[in-house]
């Protein structure tokens, strides 16, 4: 449930608040609607919460660059990223040198996934349909060496990938007490929906205003760091460390721009 922690409250001066109301659910039902929100409604009548539970309500977020753990252990990925690293030249703010190293580095690995890894679910789909076609097969005669060395074949393939999913799913769904081996595909992908859902902004309060688009409030968060950062300001407050015994250092030189060499 969003906004809310109790649906229950004794209604006296110093309530007692209880978490009574409750939304019940199967796994299938979480994987048929993962972007489900349960939102509490106002105790107008009653000492309980109602509960709203709404479908498909968080809508399709902008895809950005994830990177996977399995990654590092195939061969060319060091490559990629010293490449990725050393092509660009630096520029004259340090900070933009950074970001656009990473951004380009991020671009590489993507591209390089994608023509030597490719889709992970597709490779499994098409292992799992051609392996069912041997099986047709074998019950009408008896395979061919060539078609019994690719059955097997496969079927080592779909144990690999089918690992490499749950590794993904693991890194995704941040539970990390279970060994890879154990992980639980289904259980992990659930568990990846439920952070998404509990990582959206829904609305922002500006200036006692409530803000629901995601434009208006990314417009707001600029607009509040953009004047908060940088910007100069008289301390009402000061520490004498001489009064203290506590020795006083010159610490101008924290406030320098990073260097090429540093960064």
């Amino acid at each position: 449930m969003t906004d809310r922690k109790f649906t229950w409250s004794n209604e006296r001066g110093h309530p007692t608040l209880e978490l009574l109301d409750r939304v019940f659910s199967s796994s299938e039902w979480l994987l048929e609607f993962p972007n489900h929100v349960l939102r509490p409604l106002s105790s107008d009548s009653s000492d309980h919460c109602p509960l709203l539970l709404q479908l498909n309500v968080l809508g399709e977020s902008k895809r950005r660059f994830r990177f996977e753990s399995f990654r590092v252990r195939l061969p060319g990925f060091c490559d990629v990223v010293a490449n990725a690293w050393t092509s660009l030249p630096p520029q004259s703010d340090p900070f933009r040198t950074v970001d656009a190293k990473l951004r380009n580095v991020a671009k590489a690995l993507t591209s390089w996934s994608a023509s030597n890894i490719g889709s992970v679910r597709l490779q499994l789909t098409l292992a799992r349909e051609a392996i069912l076609c041997f099986d047709i097969e074998q019950e009408r005669r008896t395979l061919q060496p060539w078609e019994f060395e690719l059955r097997h074949n496969l079927k080592l393939k779909v144990l690999g990938v089918a690992s490499l999913l749950r590794t993904i799913a693991r890194q995704r769904s941040r539970i990390l007490f279970l060994a890879e081996g154990d992980a639980n595909t289904r259980f992990y992908h659930q568990q990846a929906c439920h952070r998404s859902r509990q990582n959206q902004i829904r609305s922002l309060n500006v200036q006692g205003q409530q803000v629901l688009s995601d434009r208006a409030m990314a417009d707001a968060l600029y607009d509040y760091y953009n004047d908060i950062l940088g910007s100069n300001f008289e301390r009402s407050r000061r520490l004498n460390l001489q009064a203290i015994g506590l020795p006083s250092a010159m610490l101008h030189h924290l406030e320098t721009l990073f260097t090429v060499e540093e960064v």
